[in-house]
């Protein structure tokens, strides 16, 4: 856990603090250390620009958050946009950005501002993985489908309630099994490579079980 972090105001002298924050938030452009500083210096002091950072109680710089607010026709005044926002990997899931947040928000409303924005360039990866989320939960319901029907008809009748019982414990248990194997990868190994690794996992299963139960391969129309 994060030792007290707190929100204030960014200084010239959080120049070799806040680079590498910036240029591992860019993800379009090539940040040019020179053209950093020198940004720095003009945003520092800037009218109506916030520049603010998060900082540990030893003084260590953990993320930052750049936003401006201008006048608009729509808005009867100005609005206040959040361009830049990020910290650091280690220092995340620990509320520093909802702190970073709440400063701009605060801001935002002494400024007057009608509403704050945040600047959400890379949603079109959030929405992309919330339809393949979609995609993958409807596989599996067909999957249970295609388990479940399986077990009814190819199983010996004589046999039929202790292959359901171990099925239903599987079933039962899977998920939270799965879910505890998924969050610690994640915090391990990130949550992409976590993503990665389980999907291969599967496919490497699917793999083995269709060359070792090759009956599974050649399973045609039932009944």
């Amino acid at each position: 856990m994060l030792s007290d972090p707190r929100i204030r105001r960014a200084r010239l002298e959080d120049a070799a603090a806040v680079w590498p924050l910036a240029r591992d938030f860019a993800t379009s452009f090539t940040p040019h250390r020179e053209a950093f500083e020198a940004t720095l210096a003009a945003l520092v002091d800037a009218p109506d620009t916030l520049l603010v950072v998060a900082e540990t109680a030893a003084s260590e710089v953990v993320g930052y958050l750049l936003a401006n607010s201008h006048p608009t026709f729509f808005a009867n005044g100005p609005v206040a946009w959040v361009e830049e926002i990020t910290v650091a990997d280690a220092a995340r899931r620990h509320g520093v950005g909802r702190m970073l947040m709440t400063a701009a928000e605060e801001w935002a409303v002494e400024s007057g501002a009608a509403y704050v924005s945040l600047a959400t360039r890379r949603a079109r990866d959030f929405y992309l993985s919330l339809a393949l989320l979609a995609l993958s939960g409807m596989a599996d319901n067909v999957s249970v489908v295609i388990r479940s029907t399986l077990i009814q008809l190819l199983t010996p009748p004589q046999m039929l309630g202790r292959v359901s019982a171990v099925n239903s414990i599987f079933i039962g248990s899977s998920n939270e099994l799965g879910a505890f194997e998924s969050g610690v990868a994640a915090r391990l190994l990130g949550a992409v490579p976590a993503v990665v690794l389980g999907g291969a996992a599967a496919l490497g299963v699917v793999g083995l079980t269709a060359r070792l139960v090759p009956r599974l391969r050649a399973l045609g129309r039932i009944g």
